[in-house]
């Protein structure tokens, strides 16, 4: 059970430690004064999205503490060992957040990650809330409902998956060899095709880049010719680099006649002038041997175009594409001779799909089962909820075959659930959507919480608002039965109804006030007087004499009641 809960800077409220109790536990208040706040604190600890919003104003950081009461349960003993975590039977939550982002969890003082806290408190606490109408009036969760109500479906669909899983190895392999026939003879096609097409551009190496090299040149050959021109005439000639280093060659071969150090200068001076006279001559060869042509660069134009296309569409560079090539080369091979381990394959599946057929029909006949003994245990509480002329059917619209079982079949199996209810003696049940009102769908809602509580479930059973919708008659029916559930089970509810909040053991209101400078939210436990006040403004919206002795009326009723269950 859930023993307290510790807030500190959500929304309203500062500070406020509340200490639930066994049984059944109401919290009541003005529209405005905070109700929700708990929810939000409780779904906060116990795992919902950390909204940074719900921080108080004018607060850096806010936290929740949440105590619980366990038994000695394997589920959550074997959570703790897994964890690497040390189980005691009381279990202290805390989880804080701050305006800069940082989200920390702690189970009994060790950090834990926020899937490993979703994990424990799913074992602790069971929210309902009007958003769970919604989730009944989705068509795919009634197969989640009904699977809930008996547990004995689990086995099957443990078999199912793995069945779904060999299935799925299956067709990998099946499709790496190019799925079924017509798949692989296209594949095959196109393998050749790619190949051939490699194959025929014949692309070398470096010739990407040898080809923009001349490319490049063709683009700028009059430059080039320009500036090659321009080298030569300051090499060649009378004045040119050339015939002025032969003659300064001679006059300083002159000169070493006299001075021997002069040696080493002239043989520079010597190398200077064979370099010059090498350097113009491969120059004059150079430009007797370039020329331009319109027609080599336009194919060198195409041909880099085609190189482009191929390694845009081989993996973007030579050696990608080669390696492409080899790679479909092997796999060309293999599909051109692998029929006899498709065939083994395709054995394999039809083998599969029987086995999945099979445990499908076996799903389908236990859900059948079920769904009778569902139907029953729903309606019964329906009765009890001041709906005795309902009717509820559970519809399965399953249309699988041996033939298609692939196509339908999941982890749920391959049925086709929906819910199917009228509220009226003699109108035929439809889907839920269609007819249902708010009022009903609170009702009905408690009815499949009722019937989905476990014998050995020991959780916290938490109602937000569950009697939306509802009038003063009903709501006393609803709350008899949360007071019902709650002689095994903890039971806290949030409600507006005087008639729920009359039954309740331990009656909490919740009211806001202000100082000069802010507002907050407080939350208290209620005697007998405070509680007739209470009702009475519930009643009535005031104190008068008259709402007073209702709320009396009630209360002694609800005593009456309680002490005759």
């Amino acid at each position: 059970m859930l023993v307290s809960i510790k807030i500190n800077n959500i929304a309203l409220i500062s500070s406020s430690k509340i200490e639930m109790k066994n049984g059944f536990n109401v919290l009541t208040g003005e529209t405005g004064a905070g109700k929700s706040i708990i929810i939000d604190a409780l779904n906060f600890v116990l795992g919902d999205r950390a909204d940074k919003s719900l921080i108080k104003s004018g607060e850096d950081s806010a936290r929740v503490e949440a105590v619980f009461d366990v038994p000695n349960d394997p589920e959550i003993m074997d959570f703790f060992e897994n964890n690497g975590l040390d189980f005691d039977n009381t279990i202290i939550i805390s989880r804080m957040m701050s305006i800069a982002g940082k989200n920390e969890c702690r189970v009994n003082g060790d950090i834990v990650t926020i899937s490993m806290l979703r994990k424990l408190t799913s074992y602790l606490v069971d929210i309902h809330g009007q958003h769970e109408h919604q989730d009944l009036l989705d068509v795919k969760n009634h197969i989640v409902f009904l699977d809930n109500f008996d547990n004995s479906v689990q086995k099957i669909k443990t078999k199912l998956k793995n069945i779904l899983d060999n299935l799925q190895n299956i067709n990998v392999q099946i499709k790496n060899l190019g799925g079924s026939q017509e798949d692989r003879l296209k594949s095959i096609e196109l393998l050749q095709h790619e190949i051939e097409e490699i194959e025929q551009a014949d692309i070398k190496e470096d010739e990407e880049e040898t080809l923009k090299v001349e490319k490049n040149r063709l683009n700028n050959f009059e430059k080039i010719y320009e500036s090659l021109s321009q080298s030569i005439s300051l090499l060649d000639g009378e004045y040119g680099i050339v015939s002025n280093s032969n003659v300064a060659c001679k006059e300083l071969e002159n000169a070493t006649r006299f001075d021997d150090s002069l040696n080493d200068l002239l043989q520079r001076l010597e190398n200077i002038k064979y370099d010059s006279r090498d350097i113009l001559d491969s120059l004059k060869e150079y430009l007797s041997n370039i020329d331009f042509s319109a027609n080599r660069l336009e194919e060198i134009e195409q041909r880099l175009d085609l190189i482009k296309d191929i390694y845009r569409k081989f993996g973007g560079t030579y050696d990608s594409t080669i390696s492409y090539l080899e790679q479909a080369k092997l796999k060309l091979y293999d599909l051109e001779n692998c029929q006899d381990k498709i065939n083994k394959l395709q054995k394999e599946k039809s083998e599969i799909l029987d086995e999945l057929y099979d445990a499908c029909r076996e799903l389908t006949s236990k859900r059948r089962v079920i769904a009778q003994v569902f139907e029953s245990a729903i309606l019964i509480e329906l009765a009890t909820l001041g709906m005795k002329n309902s009717s509820f059917v559970v519809q399965n619209k399953a249309n699988y075959t041996r033939e298609n079982i692939e196509q339908f079949a999941t982890t749920n199996g391959a049925d086709d659930i929906e819910f199917l209810f009228s509220a009226n003696l003699g109108e035929p049940a439809k889907p839920l959507s269609k007819i249902i009102s708010g009022g009903e769908m609170s009702r009905f809602m408690l009815a499949i919480k009722c019937v989905a509580i476990a014998e050995n479930d020991y959780k916290t059973l938490i109602f937000d608002e569950i009697d939306s919708g509802i009038g003063g008659a009903i709501g006393a029916v609803l709350g008899q039965k949360m007071s019902q559930i709650s002689k095994n089970y903890q039971v806290i509810c949030i409600t507006h109804l005087a008639q729920i909040a009359c039954i309740a053991d331990t009656h909490f209101k919740i009211t806001k006030y202000s100082d000069e400078e802010k507002t907050y939210t407080k939350v208290e436990i209620l005697d007998r007087e405070e509680r007739v006040a209470e009702l009475a403004r519930m009643l009535s919206g005031s104190n008068s004499s008259v709402a007073i002795l209702h709320a009396k009326e009630l209360l002694d009723s609800a005593e009456k009641y309680k002490n005759n269950r």
